[in-house]
This record gives C-alpha cells, sequence and structure tokens, in this order.
C-alpha cells in the first residue's frame, strides 16, 4: 500500500505537474506552511473561510505586509485548496485588505545608467546591460536559454513568466556580437560536459517528458549558465543558471562605485527602460507588451514618474535669485 505524501510535498508535485518556476514553488509551500501553523497545525480541509479570512487579516493588521504579499499569500492558499486538496471555497472576500503603497520606483537617467554600467565587468555587464536594454525581470534574464534569443529579428521570447504567459521583448543590437560570443562559451562547455557525461541541461519534469532528448540538446542550455552543477529530480546531473545572489551583488557592487545615492535595486533597471521607451516617444501600449503587463494600469505609472521629473514650474527661489547669484 502506497504512502500518502504529506500536504506540502504534495503541493510542490501539483506545482511541478503544471510547470510553476522553482521560485514560485518555494513561496506557495512556504505561505501553505504559514498558514497552517498560524492554525495550530490543523490541516487545511478540516479548515474554513473564514480561518482563511482571520489569517489574510492578520498579515494586514498584525504583520503589517504590503498588499502585494498579501495577493501572494491568497493565491498561494486559493491553489493548496483547488488544485491539491480539490476544495471548492466559498466567498471569503470579508478579510482586511493591506494598503496599497503608493510609492514611485526609482529610476535612473540615461547618464546615470551609462555611469553605472561602466563600473560592471565581464558576465554581469552583459546580463545586467541586457535586462536594461530589454526590460526583462531578473527571474527572467536568468532563465534564458540559447532557443529564445533571436538575432536575425533581434527580439528575445520570454517563455512562462508572471502569470504563465509568454512574450517578445527587444534584443539590442548593440549586444549582438557579446551574446554570441557568450554562447560560443557556452557551447564549448556544453560539449566538454556532454563528451564527459558530467552535467545536462536543467529542464522542468514536464519538458523532460515533452522533450526527451532535451536534456543533452544545445539549444536548450543556459545562456548563463553556473559554474556548479546540481542533481536534478530524477538523480541526474545537471547544469543550472547563474544564482540572482551574484547578479544582485554586482549590482550593489556598481551602484555605490557608480555615487548614484538612489534606493535602487537589479529591478530599476526594467523601470528605467521603460521610462526611457516613453521619453523616446515610445506607445505605452507597446511598452504592455514589452513589459508583460496584463493591465496598462500598471505601465502608466511610468507615464506618472516621466510627468513629475519634467520640470514644469520654475521654483520661486529661481524666480528672486534670476539676476543675482545665490550666496
Amino acid at each position: 500500500m502506497a504512502i500518502k505524501k504529506k500536504l506540502l510535498d504534495q503541493i510542490r508535485d501539483v506545482l511541478h505537474a503544471k510547470h510553476y518556476s522553482y521560485r514560485t514553488e518555494k513561496t506557495y509551500v512556504q505561505w501553505a506552511k504559514r498558514y497552517i501553523l498560524f492554525h495550530n497545525k490543523t490541516h487545511p480541509a478540516e479548515l474554513n473561510t473564514l480561518d482563511i479570512q482571520t489569517f489574510l487579516s492578520h498579515l494586514a493588521t498584525e504583520r503589517h505586509v504590503t498588499a502585494a504579499t498579501q495577493n501572494q499569500a491568497l493565491n498561494a492558499i486559493v491553489f493548496m485548496y483547488k488544485h491539491v486538496l480539490n476544495i471548492e471555497l466559498n466567498d471569503f472576500r470579508g478579510f482586511k485588505y493591506a494598503k496599497r503603497s503608493q510609492n514611485i520606483p526609482a529610476v535612473f537617467s540615461e547618464n546615470e545608467i551609462t555611469i553605472f554600467l561602466k563600473q560592471l565587468t565581464g558576465i554581469h555587464k552583459l546580463m545586467l546591460s541586457l535586462q536594461y536594454g530589454s526590460g526583462m525581470r531578473i527571474s527572467e534574464l536568468l532563465r534564458l536559454r540559447i532557443k529564445d534569443i533571436d538575432f536575425e529579428n533581434e527580439s528575445i521570447l520570454i517563455h512562462d513568466s508572471k502569470g504563465a504567459k509568454s512574450r517578445y521583448t527587444i534584443l539590442p543590437a548593440i549586444l549582438k556580437p557579446a551574446l554570441l560570443s557568450q554562447i560560443r562559451r557556452v557551447e564549448t562547455q556544453f560539449q566538454r560536459d556532454i563528451q564527459h557525461k558530467r552535467a545536462y541541461n536543467l529542464l522542468p519534469p514536464g519538458l523532460n517528458i515533452k522533450y526527451p532528448n532535451a536534456y543533452q540538446d544545445l539549444k536548450w542550455a543556459y545562456i548563463f549558465p553556473s559554474k556548479s552543477v546540481i542533481l536534478d529530480d530524477s538523480g541526474r546531473s545537471v547544469r543550472p543558471h547563474i544564482h540572482d545572489s551574484s547578479l544582485h551583488k554586482a549590482f550593489k557592487t556598481a551602484l555605490i562605485a557608480s555615487k548614484i545615492n538612489k534606493l535602487a535595486n537589479t529591478h530599476t533597471l526594467r523601470h528605467s527602460f521603460a521610462t526611457h521607451l516613453l521619453a523616446n516617444g515610445a506607445n505605452v501600449r507597446k511598452i504592455q507588451a514589452l513589459l508583460g503587463h496584463e493591465k496598462l494600469e500598471t505601465t502608466m505609472i511610468y507615464v506618472h514618474i516621466l510627468e513629475q521629473s519634467k520640470r514644469q514650474t520654475q521654483s520661486p527661489l529661481d524666480t528672486l535669485f534670476q539676476a543675482t547669484p545665490f550666496e
């Protein structure tokens, strides 16, 4: 008789089967665990919609999480009930909603981008330049495979991104030579790995079934592979992509060296991509498609950034000292 798996393992299995990313898997399992612990380790099947409301309200009123974090917890719980426990939930919208942040994200000027990129070298310079030039999220950048780059049409195909959707974005023409050189390096390493049976391509379980030979096909190799290898679920030695921590560290180091005193992170490059496209006359709908935003309102934040950054009214101090310098 087969032993029934623990609930958290069941959640992982279903997420695997539905081709969710590892990051989403980790997040959903974490929220399921927090939900169970909050209710004193009671199995979710024994809880009801009132218990879900209580947990979500607790996040907003006691933990003071952001609206995005609360929504993430909500999605994880709904997924668990619907796809793992096969329980249809009644309406539970009576919980206390977290207050939505009205913060405007930091954006680099074009001059700051130039200064920032000059502080980078090697693979990190290529990756962060590509992020700014294409508007990708870091997770999308890391997951790029050789087959996703269309050099002829100067485009990048991004698979199963946020919301499990795919889209095309821009391949900066200026980065084509550097990317081709990087792919040649990957090919050399890939051939050595295959020849010595040292490592293969890391693929989601579903793709291993759909494309049984993809694990040893160059076009499925990550463009930015890790130096180390790991074991996949089947016990096969595989080469993952570079870990995001190294990219975040490189960004922080370059930011300090640039002496740019803004509260910025790698996502600032994506914000800058959108804002600079708008400033150069790109259509907001086009930018929405390039960024992969489901709603136009999300993209409109860059319109507000651009409007607020333009100096439309002269300061009264400048008017006062028009004729003489301030001393």
